[in-house]
């Protein structure tokens, strides 16, 4: 399948092999056997950013996501080849399409357990979405998985994210997802700075 991602593909055919790698890796010794292969992840990050057709990036994504699933040595390759960059670069402009949108948070949910990104950046563009989203609890959700990972240097910033995070768990009482993941984002927030909680 790698090697014939790597050469010149009609789009619907891109999308399949991309979609048959995804689904392959959700077996965890394939997911590693993918890992090994030293072309899989550089193809699929070359895919997810520079193919103009979004269901094709996609099925890319969707692959990156599984094939990082509880595998810290493929989510160290992913980092590695500049993947988060890579992410955030398909998703920015991208606001309009939910799915797309909460499939990349599922992404960088997994990169972020990867300590050596630099997180400024990336919560720059979590904290935009939360804002601009706050309705939509999938996202929500998404956005909260990211902060429950992440390492940060600046005081103000954790102020800023709990705040966020505080926000959608209550606005989204009923949803698992949301409360789930806002309450492991705050434990992390207050983990590296107990001087935000509030009484």
């Amino acid at each position: 399948i790698v090697g014939a991602m790597s050469s010149p593909m009609e789009t619907d055919l891109v999308e399949c092999a991309c979609g048959l790698l995804g689904n392959l890796a959700i077996d965890d010794d394939i997911r590693e056997e993918i890992g090994k292969n030293s072309s899989s992840i550089a193809i699929l990050l070359r895919i997810l950013t520079t193919n103009p057709d979004e269901n094709v990036s996609k099925s890319a994504m969707i692959a990156l996501k599984r094939i990082s699933s509880d595998n810290e040595d493929n989510i160290a390759k992913i980092v590695e080849q500049d993947g988060v960059n890579g992410v955030l670069e398909f998703l920015k402009g991208k606001s309009i399409d939910k799915d797309l949108l909460a499939t990349g948070f599922g992404l960088l949910s997994h990169l972020t357990k990867n300590k050596s990104i630099n997180t400024s950046q990336l919560l720059d563009f979590v904290v935009s979405e939360m804002r601009n989203h706050p309705n939509q609890p999938q996202l929500q959700a998404g956005t909260c998985s990211v902060i429950r990972n992440l390492s940060m240097d600046d005081v103000e910033q954790a102020k800023v994210a709990n705040a966020l995070v505080v926000a959608a768990m209550n606005r989204h009482r009923n949803d698992s997802r949301v409360q789930l993941n806002s309450c492991q984002a705050l434990l992390n927030l207050y983990i590296q700075f107990p001087s935000i909680v509030q009484p």
